[in-house]
């Protein structure tokens, strides 16, 4: 079957004498002209770090021994920059041909200004517009070979595509010095232009058959041998009969002449003639029932092509020398079309002639007047000069995050929360031995260990004199910013936000270059998450995340300090089902690291704790005041955590407890938490051991031998109070200090601090079992309807029915039974409606609500 190739050129000799045009010293002709060039070249190639070399490779391609400009050579090579552009704005050609042009015009651009000729870019802008126009060629070049050649289905990086086409890794190296860094010198733009010529003509311009006429009787002196072509088909009688139907006026005469004429004359022989035709004329109506005719013509041609022989094979030879016709003949119409309307005519005058002299058809010469100077190709220079790189830390246990921030400009970084120097310190070394970053300082975004422990150990292993930039209760903390505060790092601009709840010394860090902004939010805000409330109150967190945060700029990338997003959407799904929820999670499921993938944009459409204003949430939460709905939502997310009470409660609302198992088994309950050891001895709860140990955990470091690790004593104080059970006065935290630390080591174990915990929550309102169980017995009465003991044993469980009594009491009609049956469910741990709450979960949910420990 006939394959038909469009080409830009008419025929293949013009490709051919481009070639020569471009490359004149690899033909013998040229050899008397160029001696002292190639000299030159080769000098110039034994040094090439030399200026004066480089210059004299330069001026080699222009001058004679005398310094005598060679004319000749320099316009053949304007005529091929001029022919190229032409092809390129008809479409289809060559990467490398095109590479080649723009390649070439950046030299002859540098050559003119070098003489002394004057610049098309204007003589105060000379050197560097010269550069310019190198590095837009140079990357033009690299970056196309490259994408061409790029496997679809199993991404390379440009050095390994580079690798498998030949291409030297330098001109890589080059290509992205030129697009993404200051421009390279002068030198090495023209030592690397010429490599890159050298480069093509062996890739690509010498493989190409050596096909060019000659009209002389004498052989060339070159080894490119004639082309062996049978004459051309005498087609006068197509050309004249084609004439004829073009001239006609009448449509439908018109219409009978072309059936007439494709019926009796071959394809080639019409588009040979049809490229005549355009080549010739100089009426622009014929001009333009040409251009239609000839895809009248090539249609047919597709067409038929399908029923061709395999042996029909002079078609698919023949055709590919007229292909060009069709975008020769559309490029005519539109100068024909443009040079009417300069006349001042409102309409195209088929029948104005004009003078073949005056007022040429499109062509090569129209270009060869003056010296061709590419128009700016646009490259794009990425000026970005923050580099992020994210360390992970503890991956699997606290999936914690350090970042390295540099500024690529002037190599000066920070690192933020190394909490973990045997994590992180690493990257640092090496990254300064070789000579990446110039590392200034230390920033935490709050104390705790995690974020704040590592800075005197990484301080001591990298031997460095650094900043520590953070909170006032963070390790060695050198400097604490006020808020709003504004630094730089190199070219970076930051700015400190304080951020007070998680932890009253918290401080988010903003930082900016240029477009590209960014935000460290520590365990301030996580993606779609907050952190707990340690140290702060509900109305803290919501003027952090949605008044100093929610300030941002939408487009702020946001990096949290934990890797927490799959736990986060477990429970934003628990509150709402949006669909910017339902894209977190499907993100969350298919990535292990999420940090920076989001913005503050994006926050305020997926993270429940920045959307108060949501129906949808204000429902979940009971609430309408933004400060109460980040109350209950933190209050739920801690017990969503804590457990997976809430997840079996979601769970048993997407599937109702049917009427055979209204009265299912204490088997189907949630299992209750055993004591420890440590535990009884102390006599609390499971549960309070669970609150004790993450209090402790957030404030712990590692110690050889203690399995939980220690706290600084320091810390004792802000633990216990993220329990909600702080020392009343200095005394007697001072007596806590003296059992927790009686050697003055500086750390409390963990063991002694659940005792200082047990002791603080028995002595706070629960003088004994007996009486807290008379506590619980009275209260859940309330709810059964029962009195105290014997009766109230009667009604073992609160069901459906005992919620409505007391919301009727209470005159709270407007709770739905709906409501009623989630917080049955929430209670007994999904274990059905029917079930009811028992005691022991009643007591349960009274702890945590607050009312009692």
């Amino acid at each position: 079957m006939v394959q038909y190739v469009f080409t830009p050129w008419r025929e293949r000799s013009e490709l051919l004498t481009v070639r020569q045009q471009f490359y004149p010293q690899r033909y013998p002709q040229s050899q008397s002209q160029s001696q002292q060039s190639s000299s030159s070249q080769q000098h110039g190639r034994d040094a090439d770090d030399s200026e004066e070399s480089l210059q004299r490779q330069l001026r080699g391609q222009f001058e004679d021994d005398n310094g005598t400009e060679r004319d000749q050579t320099r316009k053949q090579k304007q005529h091929a920059v001029a022919r190229v552009s032409v092809w390129m704005q008809r479409g289809q050609c060559p990467h490398l041909v095109e590479s080649t042009a723009l390649l070439t015009a950046a030299i002859l651009s540098d050559r003119q200004l070098s003489l002394g000729l004057g610049s098309a870019f204007g003589s105060s802008s000379g050197s560097y517009a010269v550069r310019a126009a190198y590095s837009a060629a140079f990357s033009r070049f690299v970056t196309g070979l490259l994408d061409s050649h790029q496997d679809k289905a199993r991404k390379m990086s440009m050095y390994g595509v580079a690798k498998s086409v030949g291409l030297p890794a330098t001109f890589v190296e080059l290509r992205h010095q030129a697009t993404h860094e200051q421009l390279p010198s002068l030198t090495r733009l023209r030592s690397s232009a010429q490599k890159a010529l050298d480069w093509i003509w062996h890739y690509y311009w010498r493989h190409l058959p050596d096909v060019i006429r000659t009209a002389s009787a004498d052989p060339p002196s070159s080894p490119v041998p004639a082309e062996v072509v049978p004459p051309p088909q005498d087609d006068d009688g197509c050309r004249e009969a084609l004439v004829r139907c073009l001239e006609t006026e009448d449509q439908g005469e018109r219409e009978a002449l072309v059936e007439e004429v494709m019926g009796k004359y071959e394809v080639v022989e019409m588009l040979t003639a049809l490229g005549k035709i355009t080549e010739a004329t100089t009426q622009s109506g014929v001009l333009r029932r040409a251009f239609a005719l000839t895809r009248e013509v090539m249609g047919q041609a597709e067409a038929d092509a399908d029923h061709m022989e395999e042996g029909e094979e002079r078609l698919s030879r023949d055709v590919e020398s007229v292909r060009a016709e069709l975008g020769k003949a559309w490029t005519g119409m539109q100068a024909l079309e443009v040079m009417d309307g300069d006349q001042g005519s409102e309409q195209h005058r088929e029948g104005d002639e004009m003078d073949v002299e005056e007022n040429r058809l499109p062509s090569w010469s129209m270009y060869d007047q003056d010296t061709w100077v590419p128009k700016p190709i646009g490259v794009r220079v990425n000026t970005r000069a923050m580099h992020i790189q994210s360390i992970p830390m503890w991956v699997g246990k606290s999936d914690n995050y350090a970042y390295l921030v540099v500024d690529d400009k002037t190599k000066e970084a920070v690192i933020i929360d190394p909490a973990h120097p045997a994590e992180v310190a690493p990257v640092l070394k090496k990254a300064i031995k070789d000579g990446a970053i110039n590392l200034t300082a230390i920033v935490n975004t709050h104390h705790h260990w995690d974020h704040a422990g590592g800075n005197t150990e990484l301080l001591t292993d990298l031997g460095l004199p650094l900043d520590i930039i953070g909170g006032k209760d963070c390790q060695k903390v050198s400097r604490t910013p006020q808020d709003g505060e504004s630094f730089t790092i190199g070219s970076i601009a930051v700015k400190a936000l304080h951020t007070p709840c998680h932890t009253q010394d918290s401080i988010c860090w903003f930082m900016q270059d240029g477009d590209q902004k960014v935000v460290f939010t520590g365990d301030t805000l996580f993606h779609g998450g907050c952190g707990k409330f340690f140290e702060g109150t509900g109305e803290e967190m919501h003027k952090a995340l949605n008044v100093t945060l929610g300030a941002l700029p939408d487009d702020t990338r946001v990096f949290p300090g934990h890797e927490y997003t799959k736990s986060n959407v477990r429970f934003a799904l628990s509150v709402s089902q949006s669909d910017a929820v339902r894209d977190l999670e499907a993100f969350a499921d298919k990535h292990e690291e999420t940090q920076g993938r989001f913005t503050m944009g994006d926050e305020k459409k997926h993270n429940v704790f920045m959307r108060p204003q949501d129906p949808e949430i204000q429902k979940a939460t009971g609430e309408t005041d933004p400060v109460a709905i980040m109350t209950k939502l933190r209050e739920l997310k801690n017990n969503f955590k804590r457990g997976d009470r809430a997840k079996a409660a979601q769970n048993a609302k997407r599937r109702p407890a049917t009427a055979a198992d209204p009265g299912a088994s204490s088997s189907t309950a949630a299992p209750k938490a055993r004591q420890s050891k440590l535990a009884k001895e102390h006599n609390i709860t499971a549960q309070d051991e669970a609150e004790i140990k993450e209090a402790f955990s957030l404030f712990a470091e590692p110690m050889k031998g203690e399995k939980e690790g220690v706290i600084p004593i320091g810390d004792v104080r802000r633990a216990m109070i993220a329990l909600g059970i702080p020392p009343t006065d200095k005394a007697e935290l001072s007596e806590f200090t003296s059992i927790l630390d009686p050697d003055d080591e500086g750390f409390a174990t963990y063991p002694s601090f659940v005792a200082i915990c047990a002791l603080k929550l028995h002595s706070r309102g629960r003088p004994g079992e007996e009486a807290h169980l008379r506590e619980v017995d009275e209260a859940f009465s309330l709810f059964t309807g029962g009195g105290t003991g014997a009766s109230a044993a009667a009604a073992d469980a609160i069901t459906l029915a005992h919620l409505k009594r007391v919301a009727v009491l209470l005159r709270e009609d407007d709770i739905s039974d709906e409501l009623l049956r989630d917080m049955i469910l929430e209670a007994n741990g999904g274990a059905g409606v029917g079930r009811g709450v028992r005691k022991e979960e009643f007591d349960s949910v009274m702890k945590r609500a607050g009312v009692w420990r």
